[in-house]
């Protein structure tokens, strides 16, 4: 049944930058209340350069779904290169939902408009089956901590700038988990904390029982080095996990040896990684996401410029296939091939 009335609210949230920190807006809190947002933020249009920038709005599309909401958006701004109008309207169809849900010229969303807008919109017209009622059949979860993002406009949001790029170009489905409660991360194999710096005690209790248990975990940085106020912990709060690796690991500080100010992620060395099993799960810590460009710290957010694939992004891919296990899809491809997996109502399974 449809609902008499939708709620939609142009809040400017942090879907392409980090409003939490810079505007004091917490997503997470906001879309329960909410039928659709919109999102005209950078950056845009989705697309792939030569010169390596990686721009997408999957994550607006993922937030959204996590709370079965949808997004509005401009698929034509700023797109000059032939075919921008049916990348973007694609990435839509296929992240949002199925519902295109974009708007440009009106021009170019009636029939006739625009031939490259006629082609996906005819696809979705003629196979609602692929795209109604489905659910993500992803079994991979990015943790999105509004607490670390609202408090350091720097490390949390870049680590997952960086590692939400990764995943698309390693073509591993996964879906954005908004909160750490047991129920938000039953349904995955493996989550994955890009320098989600502050872990309540509750959280870090229900991650650790959750590799336990055989679920995986990779974390990055600073994971875990601060308690719910931001105070520092006298020891990270992920560190038993790494009582079962053999071998010295007393010189993993999560990221404190590169000092409190210091953005753990600007050096291009390898870094720490140290991987290992804790119960019937297994872990990776990457002590560092090296950024193909390093953040302007007279900046005060990252900016679309600095939305690239990461140097050690290999690295970060095959983390995440140790942590997960048995993996579910194989995708072989470019790395500007992007994939989602879904379950349909019959049960059949759509990649």
């Amino acid at each position: 049944q449809r609902p008499d009335i939708m709620i939609e609210y142009n809040v400017y949230p942090p879907l392409g930058e980090n409003a939490a920190w810079q505007d004091g807006i917490d997503m997470h809190k906001l879309f329960p209340w909410m039928d659709a947002s919109w999102n005209e933020r950078p950056p845009a249009p989705s697309q792939i350069t030569r010169d390596g920038l990686f721009w997408h709005r999957v994550h607006a599309y993922k937030l959204a779904e996590a709370y079965g909401r949808v997004i509005f958006t401009f698929h034509t701004d700023n797109g000059r290169t032939p075919g921008q109008l049916f990348l973007s309207a694609s990435e839509s169809m296929a992240f949002n939902g199925g519902h295109l849900a974009g708007f440009g010229l009106v021009s170019h969303f009636v029939a006739g408009g625009r031939s490259e807008a006629d082609v996906v919109i005819k696809f979705r017209k003629d196979h609602p089956e692929l795209f109604e009622k489905t659910q993500s059949a992803a079994k991979i979860g990015l943790v999105e901590s509004a607490l670390s993002l609202a408090r350091n406009c720097v490390e949390p949001r870049h680590a997952e700038v960086m590692s939400l790029i990764s995943l698309l170009a390693g073509h591993m489905p996964f879906d954005i988990v908004p909160e750490l409660t047991s129920e938000r991360i039953a349904p995955y194999q493996a989550l994955v904390l890009p320098d989600v710096e502050i872990l309540t005690n509750e959280e870090a209790t229900l991650l650790l029982e959750y590799v336990k248990q055989g679920g995986g975990l990779v974390f990055t940085g600073r994971t875990g080095v601060y308690d719910a106020w931001r105070r520092r912990r006298s020891e990270p709060s992920l560190a038993p996990l790494f009582e079962t690796v053999k071998g010295n690991t007393k010189k993993i500080e999560f990221g404190r040896d590169a000092g409190e100010l210091t953005n753990v992620a600007q050096s291009a060395a390898a870094g720490v990684r140290v991987q290992g099993a804790y119960g019937k799960g297994r872990f990776v810590y990457m002590s560092q996401i090296v950024p193909a460009k390093p953040f302007d710290y007279e900046q005060v957010w990252i900016t679309e410029d600095l939305w690239r694939l990461p140097r050690n992004f290999e690295e970060l891919v095959q983390a995440v296939k140790f942590a997960t296990g048995a993996w579910p899809i194989e995708v072989t491809g470019p790395r500007s091939l992007v994939s989602e997996i879904r379950t349909l109502p019959d049960g059949r399974t759509l990649i």
